[in-house]
């Protein structure tokens, strides 16, 4: 996703579709391997809101107006954004018309995030429109094949199976240790099928 975000082609393909409007890009990437918020709802929420007002910081006053009033006053908030709070703020950046906008976001890994899935998917759904893409990456699981059923998809491995092929050939049959070599003593065909399992667990993925 991060490859995708970054490449050139995206960058004009996105270009071209903005028009006259204003182009905000935000990224998220769920990982539970680390805090709470890299795998949660509210994690996604902030990482958006934070993208969206550190480019456009005139947006402050509306996303998050009791916050503005505060600090006018020089008073500090001194409680973080409850997930409900995060939510009206993130409805309020998808709706807002102070800067007309087309806005972009790019979600990695959401088979990585833990809490309500149905939740989740009505948020990501609820705010495609024509002036909001989204584009979203997950391992092949049950759940978000129904979440993204009606949506164009794609899947990784159906363009990256030729070089994976090569590339576990390539190590299957180089020199080394714990290597495996060409021999007439090994069966092509249970070569194969050990070729065609690694592909397979592999799911399109370098590793």
């Amino acid at each position: 996703m991060k490859f995708v975000s970054k490449h050139p082609t995206t960058a004009r393909l996105l270009e071209d579709w903005r028009s006259r409007y204003t182009m905000l890009t935000a990224t998220f990437y769920f990982w539970n391997a680390r805090s709470t918020l890299q795998k949660s709802q509210a994690g996604l929420l902030r990482s958006i809101l934070h993208d969206a007002l550190e480019k456009h910081p005139k947006l402050i006053p509306i996303i998050f107006p009791m916050h503005r009033r505060l600090l006018s006053r020089r008073r500090t908030v001194d409680r973080e954004p409850t997930l409900d709070k995060l939510k009206t703020a993130f409805s309020k950046l998808m709706k807002q018309e102070v800067i007309p906008m087309k806005i972009c976001m790019f979600i990695d890994s959401i088979d990585k995030f833990e809490g309500d899935h149905e939740e989740l998917k009505r948020l990501l759904t609820s705010v495609v429109s024509h002036h909001i893409k989204l584009m979203v990456s997950s391992r092949p699981t049950p759940e978000y094949y129904d979440i993204f059923d009606h949506f164009p998809r794609f899947q990784l491995h159906d363009f990256t199976q030729k070089d994976i092929r090569q590339y576990v050939k390539g190590h299957l049959f180089s020199q080394g240790p714990g290597r495996l070599m060409e021999s007439s003593r090994i069966n092509s065909s249970d070569i194969s099928n050990l070729i065609d399992e690694i592909m397979e667990k592999a799911s399109g993925v370098f590793q």
